[in-house]
């Protein structure tokens, strides 16, 4: 991906993460607060909805390369905090689309619905996806090679575990921590989140 076609996407994802409504996210509006000129805007992408789901493309892409980055097998507690802490900060950027794209959740950031043929977009980020699943059985034969995890772990099992974990960090991260009837120092979080993983999947 250019240079160019980043920074769109990037100014893309902050009006996205502001809550800014679809109707209001539009190229001219893009072209501005990217400081880049409407006409450019159409040399990277056809229209509206192709920066979208571009947009969702690169979020995912570039996630999940964090992610990959940061696993080096060492042992599973802290191959659990590594990618805890990489997963929060793509969650900071832009929450609706990490749960969205991430965790099978139904929260649909603008424009993600379909591409222009009607087409569902799962088949777009579908080899994402299987990226993403084997880095989690990777992770996941750590566990297991651990004694911490029990063999034969479905997948739902997997997604349903880690919606409840992040469920927690979104609720600390969006200043509902009333609603966890406690405050929670960042490494109780993590002792919480942890124990909610093995309890599911242990």
């Amino acid at each position: 991906m250019k240079e160019k076609q980043k920074q769109i996407c990037d100014t893309v994802l902050e009006m996205i993460a502001s809550g800014m409504p679809e109707a209001e996210i539009t190229v001219a509006e893009v072209a501005r607060r990217s400081c880049i000129g409407k006409g450019t805007v159409y040399e990277y992408f056809k229209s509206k909805n192709d920066i979208f789901l571009v947009t969702a493309q690169y979020f995912a892409q570039e996630a999940l390369s964090g992610m990959e980055a940061c696993y080096w097998g060492e042992s599973f507690p802290k191959e659990f905090r590594e990618l805890l802490h990489c997963a929060r900060v793509w969650m900071g950027r832009c929450r609706s689309l990490f749960f969205f794209l991430f965790l099978g959740r139904h929260i649909v950031p603008p424009g993600v619905g379909a591409n222009p043929e009607g087409c569902p977009t799962e088949h777009l980020f579908r080899g994402i996806r299987r990226n993403l699943v084997e880095l989690m059985m990777k992770f996941l034969s750590l566990g297991r090679k651990e004694g911490l995890l029990r063999e034969g772990v479905e997948l739902y099992e997997v997604v349903f575990a880690c919606s409840s974990v992040f469920s927690i960090f979104n609720v600390a991260d969006t200043g509902n921590e009333g609603l966890l009837q406690k405050k929670f120092t960042e490494t109780e979080l993590e002792e919480v989140a942890y124990t909610i993983f093995l309890r599911i999947l242990g």
